[in-house]
This record gives C-alpha cells, sequence and structure tokens, in this order.
C-alpha cells in the first residue's frame, strides 16, 4: 500500500509523521459520520484510485500526491472545524464537500487561505455571470442549468402548472429559478402558481401545504436538503390525503432521502441529476478490482475526475513547490479547456508525462469534457432523469 496514495486522518487523527514530507496534499471533505454518511467511503475510494494512478507512474515530476481526509459529520459547522484541520495540514487544494450548505460556508475560508476549492458532486447556485475573487470549481453542472432541465422533464410529461418550495441556500434559490423562468417562459408556457421559500429545520410546514393546496398545481417541485424535504412529504402525505407529483432536485437523488420517507408516496417521481459519460464497464471493473468487488455509486465518477482534473493541472505547472495559487487555478482552466491533446480518465500517467515534455494537454474524464466559466462552474455538464420506482431510485431512459 502506497502510503502517499491513501488517507491520513479521515476521523480527525494526526497526520501521519511517516508521510512522505515532499508531498502535494490534497483535502478530502466527506460524510464519513452523520446523518449524510453511507457515500463518503465510496467516494473516497474514487480518489485514491486516481491518486495511486498517478503515483505509480511517478508523480507530478517526482512529487507524489497525499489524501488527507476529514469529516463533515454532516453538520455545518463541524464542517468548517474540519477544513481547518486541513488547512492547518498542509493541504493546498480541498475536494468536497457532500453539502451545498456546507460548501457556500467553507467557499470563504479557502479563498481567503488561497486553497483552491474543488466541489465533485455540489453544483454552486451563483450566477455564472456574475464577478467573482475567486473560482470555486464546481464538475457538477449548475443548479440554474438543472432547475432549467427539470423543467423540460415536467413539459414533456404534459404538466402545465407547478409549485415550487425551495430552501434558504443559493443552490436552492438557483435551483427555483432556473426551473420556474423556464417552465413560465416563452417556451414551454406554462404556469408557476406558487413559489415558497421554506425555512429549513421548522416544526411544521402546514401553512406552506396549505398554500400549495389552494392553487392546486399537477405537479409540485422540491428544492430542499434531504431532511427537510422528507419532513415536508410525509406532513403533506398526512395533511393532504393525497399523492402529487413531485419534481425533485439532484440533491434529493439519496438513499437518505427515501430512508426518511413512505416510498410509495413519492412513487413515479421525476427528478434530474449531473449526467455520466463513460457508461462502459472499464471503471468499474477498475475500482472493483482495486477495492475488492466494491462498485462506484454516481458520485465517484465526479471525485474521480476532480483529482484527474487537478493532477493535469499540477502537471501543466510542473514545479508544485513553488507554485502560485493564481498558477494553480489558471492551470486548472487549462486543463479543463479544449486546447492541445485530450486525455481520458486511465489516461493520467501519458497526461502528466506529456506535459513534463512541455505538450499542451488537457482532461476529459469520466463525466465528460470539463469548462468552467470564469467563476468556476462548469459549462459543459449535462442532466439525465431519475424517478421513484417501487421504493427504488432508478435513471429514467431518453
Amino acid at each position: 500500500m502506497l502510503a502517499v496514495g491513501t488517507t491520513v486522518g479521515c476521523m480527525g487523527s494526526e497526520v501521519d509523521p511517516d508521510a512522505d514530507e515532499k508531498a502535494f496534499t490534497l483535502g478530502l471533505l466527506l460524510p464519513f459520520t452523520g446523518a449524510s454518511a453511507g457515500t463518503a467511503h465510496n467516494f473516497e475510494r474514487a480518489v485514491l484510485l486516481a491518486v495511486d494512478l498517478v503515483n505509480e507512474s511517478g508523480g507530478i515530476e517526482g512529487t507524489p500526491l497525499r489524501v488527507v481526509a476529514r469529516d463533515t459529520h454532516s453538520n455545518v459547522e463541524r464542517a468548517a472545524e474540519s477544513v481547518d484541520e486541513l488547512l492547518a495540514a498542509g493541504a493546498r487544494v480541498v475536494i468536497g464537500p457532500e453539502s451545498a450548505d456546507i460548501a457556500e460556508r467553507i467557499a470563504p475560508t479557502l479563498h481567503e487561505s488561497e486553497v483552491v476549492f474543488v466541489s465533485p458532486f455540489v453544483g454552486a447556485g451563483q450566477d455564472e455571470d456574475a464577478e467573482c475573487e475567486s473560482p470555486w470549481f464546481q464538475l457538477a453542472p449548475s443548479a440554474t442549468a438543472m432547475g432549467e432541465a427539470l423543467a423540460n422533464r415536467l413539459d414533456d410529461k404534459g404538466i402545465r402548472s407547478i409549485a415550487v418550495l425551495y430552501g434558504e441556500g443559493d443552490y436552492d434559490r438557483a435551483f427555483r429559478a432556473g426551473v420556474s423562468d423556464k417552465f413560465g417562459g416563452l417556451v414551454i408556457g406554462g404556469e408557476v402558481v406558487a413559489e415558497i421559500a421554506l425555512a429549513e429545520g421548522a416544526s411544521s410546514y402546514r401553512q406552506e401545504i396549505e398554500a400549495v393546496r389552494d392553487v392546486n398545481p399537477e405537479a409540485i417541485v422540491l428544492s430542499l436538503s434531504p431532511e427537510t424535504a422528507a419532513f415536508l412529504v410525509t406532513e403533506y402525505s398526512l395533511l393532504a390525503g393525497s399523492r402529487p407529483l413531485w419534481g425533485f432536485s439532484p440533491l434529493l437523488k439519496t438513499p437518505l432521502f427515501l430512508l426518511n420517507i413512505d416510498p410509495a408516496s413519492v412513487e413515479g417521481a421525476i427528478g434530474v441529476a449531473p449526467k455520466i459519460f463513460d457508461t462502459t464497464d472499464a471503471f468499474p471493473s477498475a475500482f472493483a478490482a482495486r477495492f475488492r468487488g466494491d462498485s462506484p455509486l454516481e458520485g465517484a465518477y465526479f471525485y474521480y475526475d476532480a483529482v484527474g482534473l487537478l493532477s493535469v493541472a499540477l502537471g501543466i505547472v510542473g514545479d508544485v513547490d513553488d507554485m502560485t495559487y493564481d498558477e494553480f487555478t489558471a492551470a486548472i482552466v487549462q486543463a479543463a479547456s479544449s486546447a492541445g491533446q485530450t486525455y481520458g480518465w486511465d489516461e493520467l500517467p501519458e497526461a502528466l508525462g506529456e506535459a513534463a515534455d512541455g505538450v499542451t494537454v488537457n482532461y476529459s474524464g469520466l463525466t465528460g469534457p470539463l469548462l468552467f466559466s470564469p467563476c468556476g462552474e462548469r459549462r459543459s455538464g449535462r442532466s439525465e432523469a431519475w424517478t421513484v420506482n417501487d421504493g427504488e431510485i432508478e435513471g429514467v431512459d431518453g
């Protein structure tokens, strides 16, 4: 086992004193405990698979990668404390977390510390045309794009009126804007009969549910945390006595949501999520061979791509010891561009070798080409639909 290619201190212990001092440290922020636990180790394994591939080929011009992981505890404030630990451990980039709320909380800290922030599976809610002091690289499509995709899916099902219930965070507000503007716009011409912001953690949403029932939409769209969405769906079922067609944001494509409701209450719902481009058996086979038959979850593809992108960017810089923050972020943008020779997820050693020879290279991974706006939002990502069938989340063709 490579010491620099394994996770150090995933539960908050001190950094391994035997770890290579020359290594370039990647900080990993995942929910190893708490309400969102369940995906963390799978995503971590995707990161380690990419790191091992880089290190086994000699690292970044002789500099190995090292992963230091910390637990979000599925909690915003405790996640912020874990970020401080990652910074103290020498992380020059942070990969994660699982929650848009956590991401929005830690982004300013990482910016002030000039530590690169990469969110593999959480698209931000910021306007892609907005000015930003520092890029926050999101590998998932933006919340606005996801909202527009859901509006199109609802239109395809013949839905003509919707109500939108959304949370307080930037992601939820941007998703609301995307779905409402698209659905109510000239192309679709549907009616948005209600848009209601919900306070997370309320003891009841009776008033909001009654307001939705009064306008009688054909579908109800939710962009909320899994916990709040589960509470609302359960209360709606008790108060309304009927089962509406639900439309769900990507944040609800998680077993955590279904575990806290009667799945029959959301049977046939339509949701959207970021699309994975590589549907061959190659990556799952490599993952299973490395981790005793384990299969990669959907988010693992994005976490692998995060390391793939960062590795190629580091290869472009070459001398990572003297690299500045601005040089690193510029190299990430270059690695995600379409300039030069393109390398895939399993070609990282070749890409790094070419970059060391001065060849212009870029990375296009498991989730497709990676092209960013000036603020770091992904321009090239696409969506796919999902539903709930017999109590299970499953994809929808077409």
